[in-house]
């Protein structure tokens, strides 16, 4: 996974297939009962990059594959991936990527 080197397969599922798209971070701290900074710490020295960019390369990773799938459309893909303006998630796209996320159908 590009720019998270130490990411479990485990944590990975995890947000992939249980963490809803309107989970917030700090919505994790009350149930885990610690600090934000601290759940933020862990986080950062597990994966190798903040909670919020974590969750964005999963989901980026996870449009790539989608982007594959012809028969789905750009919007279709951002909405699925937790983004609800396909204009933001091509900006979000092309920004990790160098790439919009048509350019990168086009080439895979």
């Amino acid at each position: 996974m590009r720019g998270i080197p130490n990411t479990s397969p485990l944590m990975t599922s995890i947000i992939e297939n249980t963490v809803p798209i309107t989970v917030i971070v700090s919505s994790a701290v009350p149930s885990s009962f610690c600090h934000l900074c601290l759940l933020h710490r862990k986080l950062e020295a597990l994966t190798g990059c903040p909670p919020n960019k974590f969750i964005c390369i999963i989901r980026l990773n996870k449009a790539k594959d989608l982007l594959a799938n012809p028969s789905l459309s750009i919007a279709a893909i951002a909405l699925d991936c937790g983004y609800n303006d396909p204009g933001y998630f091509a900006r979000v796209f092309k920004q990790e990527y160098g790439i919009t996320p048509q350019e990168w159908r086009v080439k895979n």
